[in-house]
This record gives structure tokens, C-alpha cells and sequence, in this order.
């Protein structure tokens, strides 16, 4: 059996330094899996109680690779049809610490 943990990638407490932190606690940890979701069109009401950012989890999945050493990583749900490149390069500036235009 393997075991894995949801790590949120959207709201005030989600940015690069706390999510390469619980990442290497989830794999400190003994865990086998890290998760994350994914979200195409963010409703008002989830909004306002989880406002930006929302990073794409792909990209955000991909960072996490480089700072992680055994963890298998993956998304809840992921809507393929709706990724967007310039979503993409958002996301990878972010985690980069670059201004992506």
C-alpha cells in the first residue's frame, strides 16, 4: 500500500518556500505520494475563501521534482484540454523568482 498527501496549491500560504518545505516533510515523513489539484475555473465562492494565487500543477509539480528526492508526484484530477502555456510560464516565473512577460 502506498500512502500520499494532498498538498494545497492555492491561497495566502501557498508559495514557493512552504511548498518545497511541506514537500520535504511529506517525504521526511516516509511518505509515498505527493498530490496536488488542479482547478480550470475558480468559482466566486471558493475565491473568497481560497484566494490567489493558484499555481498551475504541472508546472508547480515539476519544480517540486528538483527539490524532492523519492517522491512519486501527481495531480488529483487534472483537466488536460484547458492547460494554458502562458498559465504555464506564470507559474514557472514564480518558482524561478523571475518576471515572466
Amino acid at each position: 500500500m502506498k500512502i500520499g498527501v494532498n498538498l494545497i496549491n492555492f491561497g495566502p500560504g501557498a508559495n514557493p518556500e512552504a511548498l518545497s518545505s511541506w514537500a520535504r516533510i511529506v517525504e521526511d515523513l516516509g511518505f509515498h505520494l505527493l498530490m496536488t489539484s488542479d482547478h480550470v475555473a475558480i468559482t466566486p465562492d471558493v475565491a473568497s475563501r481560497y484566494p490567489a494565487p493558484f499555481y498551475e500543477p504541472l508546472t508547480m509539480l515539476g519544480w517540486l521534482a528538483g527539490v524532492t528526492r523519492r517522491l512519486e508526484l501527481g495531480t488529483t484530477v487534472i483537466i488536460v484540454p484547458y492547460r494554458h502555456p502562458l498559465q504555464r510560464s506564470a507559474t514557472s516565473g514564480v518558482f524561478a523568482n523571475k518576471v515572466v512577460d
